[in-house]
């Protein structure tokens, strides 16, 4: 077998291509630096991977067309694969983690929860693309294999919706205040470092929200238990502790 630059190049993409999911392990099973929830991170981590990797197979064809470099679409299958293995990575991190490998909680959680069904519809247009991705298959389905595999699209366009919904980019006030102000001619949202702190915000925002519906229903307790004046010294201790564990969960605040 003849080396050449191209075989090179895939080896090496290869590779890096795996680092994720190897320090995922590491911390996982070695080093436990995958923060307080390890569940959550596996999920969040490789369905951005996922996602990477699904724009990266997506682009393929443009760079081939804009830079006339034909190699490039030899990497398009592998890269395809890798978006298809981090979605059967995150696919069952969540079945496992979340759902405990119960098939019942499963289809309800799907039915029930938008962004869920938008999610597993990426996959299930995942499975045949991964399954149709050889040389024998593209034999055998001829000019239908690449209507077949237009399901990228499909499978691109619900994986970014179902990310957008899991984190809560598309609401509140700082994201609408984004969108229409300007600084240097441009939204200020179109700043790549903006729009990451205002994903972050936004979570923040849904958190803090949470955690004052908590303080709130301590409070009710307490009074209601409590018949003189001691609800009102003992409530703070009571949400000073809650809002102690709300602050382990979601992080330092900014």
């Amino acid at each position: 077998m003849t080396i050449t630059p191209v075989r090179i190049a895939k080896v090496v993409v290869f590779l890096a291509a795996l680092v994720p999911a190897a320090l995922l392990a590491r911390g996982l099973l070695i080093t436990g630096d995958l923060g307080v929830n390890p569940a959550e991170t596996i999920q969040l981590e490789t369905g951005r991977w996922t996602f990477k990797f699904l724009l990266l197979t997506l682009a393929v064809t443009p760079v081939r067309r804009i830079t006339g470099w034909n190699p490039v679409i030899q990497f398009r299958r592998m890269l395809g694969l890798f978006a298809f293995f981090y979605a059967t990575l995150h696919f069952a991190a969540y079945w496992a983690f979340d759902l405990e490998f119960a098939i019942g909680s499963m289809v309800k959680d799907v039915a029930k929860r938008p962004f869920i069904t938008l999610g597993f519809a990426a996959f299930l247009a995942m499975v045949p693309l991964a399954i149709t991705s050889t040389k024998g298959w593209i034999r055998r389905l001829g000019k239908r294999w690449t209507l077949l595999h237009r399901l990228i699209y499909v499978a691109a366009i619900c994986a970014a919706v179902h990310f957008a919904w899991k984190q809560k980019v598309f609401t509140g006030d700082a994201v609408r205040y984004a969108t229409t102000r300007r600084q240097f001619g441009r939204p200020i949202a179109g700043f790549g470092a903006i729009r990451q702190k205002l994903a972050d915000m936004a979570v923040r925002l849904y958190a803090s929200e949470s955690m004052l519906y908590r303080v709130a229903g301590l409070l009710d307790e307490q009074i209601a238990h409590t018949t003189d004046g001691s609800a009102i010294a003992a409530a703070p201790a009571a949400v000073a502790f809650s809002m102690s564990r709300r602050v382990i969960v979601i992080g330092s605040p900014a």
